[in-house]
């Protein structure tokens, strides 16, 4: 009996040991780099006005998906983005639905690499972006029928 209320006391010593030091990072969550990025959205030369910017981190990229509205006159700030490889979705706003296609966030075609400098600073051309992806994926089909 003296012996089972010792592996007793044992048993919660340790428990409440492990508990009250949080495990020291030892067992925890890898953090991840991020940053602060700031920029704007636009269509050509007018700004996107309202909506969500989205930073999804892809490609081998550490991190959670990070949003922020997109003010009236297009800007953006969106803090805490994972470094490295994202893409960039844009959900709801004036978009036009001919370009809803390269930003969706389930898909999107717009992709960035985010620095860890103190601040990151990206502007958007959806427009510009459209014509680019059209230009990749002729080029893709040019050279699969070669």
């Amino acid at each position: 009996m003296r012996n089972q209320s010792a592996l007793n006391l044992v048993t919660l010593a340790t428990t409440l040991l492990v508990s009250l030091s949080g495990c020291g990072g030892i067992f925890g969550p890898e953090p991840f780099k991020t940053t602060r990025v700031e920029g704007s959205v636009r269509i050509a030369k007018e700004p996107l006005r309202g909506g969500f910017i989205e930073f999804s981190p892809i490609d081998g990229t550490v991190g959670i998906m990070r949003s922020a509205p997109i003010r009236p006159d297009g800007t953006f700030v969106v803090d805490r983005v994972p470094v490295g490889s994202n893409a960039i979705a844009i959900v709801g706003g004036s978009l036009p639905s001919g370009l809803s296609g390269i930003c969706d966030p389930l898909g999107s075609q717009i992709h960035r690499t985010i620095t860890d400098s103190q601040d990151s600073k990206i502007d958007i051309d959806l427009l510009a972006e459209q014509a680019s992806h059209e230009l990749r994926k002729r080029t893709l089909t040019e050279n699969f029928y070669r």
